[in-house]
């Protein structure tokens, strides 16, 4: 029996669906899914609908566990405190349930292209698993927030996983805010990761090909499809990690690939466009908007013209559009044309 774990508010209750549903068609192996129900409403839902292997954890269960996270809960954002709960949601599954040998964190926005086991399997005899973030080294910089993504992780029920969660809950319970703290040199949860490859033994950091694909990586793979499922030359794509995908209308979707200076050749439309069929699909049974962008019917346009990527999305047609990068050059186009007709 595998063991996996994640959480989310209603705001991520169609992406919490589709990582389930993936987990549910690609695994191998029985598995459970622990949801840390980050509100009533997620709660709610899963005691309305039968979902198969998932048992929910309430927020409160946790909170009264361990007193320390009332102070936390007080002094930061909701995002801040959700970033803080990781470690202790691991804590606790291990702490309350000694069958369960190993857990699995991960974010709800990963979307399974092949059985996650195959990580574990691989990396069988350690007993931390984290993730590099493998930044180009066009991006390098952006390894001041982290070397390691904390958005799939992996602790064994013994000595040197608990002693790691346990430092990372306290280290986060103090501090975990969203911004970078120079002086301490912290970054909400993850960039405390740096420093566990000193600090814990048989920890391993996962190199799979397949495993940690993301924006912030992308543009190191070729991406091609059999059967409809990525592939990196024969190496299947285990998961997607689609931080940052925005929902701005029922057709348009706005992507954080720019932000990562991702280019057009390399842009995954393909694994975008099978994400959003699964969170449109989950999005009719809950009622989640899925939508994390404020926009007026009388605003789209505007929206869309200052949105860093989008997809436009249908059934039988899918394209990106860089209304930021055509504004560009269209721009650069106007100064060359004023400067080439301007008499001097």
């Amino acid at each position: 029996m595998q063991y996996y774990t994640t959480f989310f508010d209603i705001n991520y209750l169609s992406r919490g669906l589709a990582l389930w549903g993936s987990l549910n068609k690609e695994s191998k192996q029985p598995f459970v899914l622990y949801i840390l129900c980050l509100d009533e409403d997620v709660f709610n839902y899963f005691e309305k609908n039968n979902t198969l292997n998932v048992k929910t954890i309430k927020l409160a269960n946790i909170e009264n566990k361990y007193p320390i996270l009332k102070s936390s809960k007080e002094n930061r954002k909701n995002y801040e405190y959700y970033f803080t709960l990781k470690s202790f949601l691991c804590l606790y599954i291990l702490e309350t349930n000694p069958t369960v040998e190993q857990i699995t964190i991960m974010d709800a926005d990963l979307l399974f292209f092949d059985d996650p086991y195959k990580i574990i399997d691989y990396y069988k005899q350690y007993s931390i698993l984290i993730t590099p973030h493998l930044f180009p080294d066009r991006i390098k910089h952006f390894e001041i927030n982290g070397k390691y993504n904390a958005g799939f992780q992996s602790f064994k029920n013994d000595q040197y996983g608990l002693k790691c969660l346990r430092v990372w809950a306290n280290n986060c319970a103090e501090w975990c805010f969203d911004y970078y703290d120079n002086v301490n040199q912290r970054y909400a949860d993850q960039k405390y990761i740096d420093r566990w490859m000193e600090e814990n033994e048989n920890i391993v950091s996962i190199e799979l090909m397949g495993a940690g694909i993301a924006p912030w990586n992308i543009e190191r793979y070729n991406i091609n499809y059999s059967n409809n499922k990525p592939f990196i030359g024969k190496d299947p794509v285990i998961y997607y990690h689609y931080h940052g995908l925005r929902k701005i209308n029922t057709y348009f979707f706005s992507h954080c690939l720019n932000e990562y200076g991702v280019s057009y050749k390399k842009n995954p439309i393909k694994l975008y466009k099978a994400y959003i069929k699964q969170l449109k699909l989950f999005n009719q049974n809950s009622s989640d908007s899925v939508t994390r962008i404020n926009v007026k019917k009388d605003n789209l346009l505007n929206t869309l013209l200052n949105t860093n990527g989008v997809y436009f999305l249908s059934p039988l047609i899918s394209f990106e559009i860089n209304f930021m990068e055509i504004h560009f050059k269209l721009s650069k186009i106007k100064i060359r044309m004023k400067t080439l007709f301007t008499i001097k």
